[in-house]
Formats: C-alpha cells, structure tokens, sequence
C-alpha cells in the first residue's frame, strides 16, 4: 500500500470469476449514464445481470451481459413490467451471509 491510500483500499482491483464474482443486476427505465456505470463495474471484476432494453444497449457498449431470462428461465410478462420477480433472482438479493440454512438454499438454486 503507498503512503498516500487509505488502510483498506488499494489501487489494484482484483479480478474475480465464476461463483466468486459479484453480480450487478441493472434494469433501469432512464438508460442515461447506465453503460459507463456497467462498464465501470465489468473492469472491477463484477458480473452483469440485466433485462430487455437495457442488457441490448448494455451490449452495444461492449459490456458481456447475462440475461435475467436465461438466469430465471422465464420470458418477459406483462409487456416487460415483471421481469425480476424470481426466486433465482431474489434469494441472493435476500440471503443472509452468515446463516448456514440461506447458504444451503443459495447452492441448491
């Protein structure tokens, strides 16, 4: 760590893959900004996880999206208005890090 950082931080980002990765679900209405932002967490070693207009303009920026579909095995309902609402989407959201039983249930999803 040089002399000027701050305990804690570093200026090398380690680069995770696989399960050790983060996920950042992104599904937003207003799309200004939203690229640089997923670009920005891709260089940082996050996974992108995204629904409908926004994983296609995330991908012509250049960022390797996932789709919710592929993730929830489920299609786009109610003209794009449900796309997340999932247990595969919403267990890790919810999990509880240090509780074994929220775990277990995570790796069975």
């Amino acid at each position: 760590m040089g002399s000027s950082e701050q305990p804690g931080t570093s200026s090398e980002v380690p680069q995770r893959s696989g399960k050790d990765a983060p996920r950042a679900l992104i599904s937003v209405y207003d799309k200004t900004g939203v690229s640089a932002l997923a670009v920005a967490l891709e260089a940082m070693g996050w996974s992108i996880l995204s629904t409908g207009g926004t994983a296609r303009l995330l991908r012509e920026s250049g960022v390797d999206v996932t789709d919710v579909s592929s993730v929830t095995d489920q299609p786009e309902m109610f003209d794009g208005r449900v796309k997340t609402l999932h247990p595969a989407i919403h267990g890790p959201i919810l999990a509880r890090g240090d509780n074994p039983d929220d775990l277990d249930t995570l790796d069975r999803l």
